[in-house]
């Protein structure tokens, strides 16, 4: 399980990074600002994000963790050494998902991010995605985004469990579930899986490199097909080998 951690205090962070580490997860990032962090998440794909709240002072990390929650698939845990009722309610408002005060006790520490992660995952399996017959809705944080099966040009697994749609316009949507199962139940025939990593809309095909063993399509993207694949892609299109 992948954490990025959002802490200013030196001592703190280098504290709580042991502490995750010995609970068998992997720290994939940490800032000790909020500039520039929600790009950086946005990029490595954590599954939590452990977010002081007071970072550089008055309650900072409330509204980082508000972005995201709106920009991201990520689930996020408060960490204060405050109790006031103002700083929970303020807390509360930014729909976190789960809340630790100082010193983090490790066992409250894995417990915390073990049911994050599993009642984020379910709110995705319930919720993420509604598939009509020529598009899907992806929610993401309090934002719903439809995107047309048409304007899908390949679909590719950046992180296990994660998996990018991108559209003609190279803008990329982010969904937590498996490529096998995206291909076989969400999207329609027309999609094909050229490799384990990879699969196309047939649509935007252009020709085959039979040498190089990759698909390029009309937008000027080159997609690689595996050697487990290939007789499924010349299949679908029919293609004889």
């Amino acid at each position: 399980m992948k954490i990025f951690i959002v802490e200013d205090n030196a001592s703190h962070l280098k504290l709580l990074k042991a502490k995750v580490n010995s609970l068998g997860y992997q720290v994939i990032g940490s800032s000790q600002t909020i500039q520039q962090v929600l790009p950086t998440i946005q990029q490595t794909l954590p599954d939590v994000v452990l977010v002081d709240i007071n970072i550089q002072g008055e309650n900072h990390g409330i509204q980082l963790a508000k972005e995201i929650k709106e920009n991201t698939n990520a689930a996020v845990l408060f960490i204060t050494s405050q109790s006031e009722s103002q700083v929970i309610s303020d807390a509360v408002a930014a729909a976190p998902d789960g809340y630790l005060v100082k010193p983090v006790d490790p066992a409250d520490l894995k417990a915390n991010i073990e049911l994050a992660v599993f009642k984020n995952a379910n709110n995705y399996i319930e919720s993420q995605i509604q598939v009509e017959d020529e598009f899907l809705t992806v929610r993401t944080g309090e934002k719903l985004q439809v995107l047309q099966f048409k304007d899908i040009k390949y679909i590719k697994v950046d992180a296990k469990n994660y998996v990018t749609l991108l559209d003609v316009n190279d803008k990329p949507f982010v969904i937590r579930d498996s490529l096998k199962h995206v291909i076989g139940s969400i999207l329609p025939q027309g999609f094909i899986r050229t490799h384990h990593s990879y699969g196309v809309n047939i649509d935007y095909i252009l020709f085959i490199d039979e040498r190089e063993q990759t698909v390029h399509l009309k937008t000027n993207d080159a997609i690689p097909i595996g050697k487990s694949f290939k007789k499924e892609v010349y299949e679908k299109m029919n293609i004889k080998s």
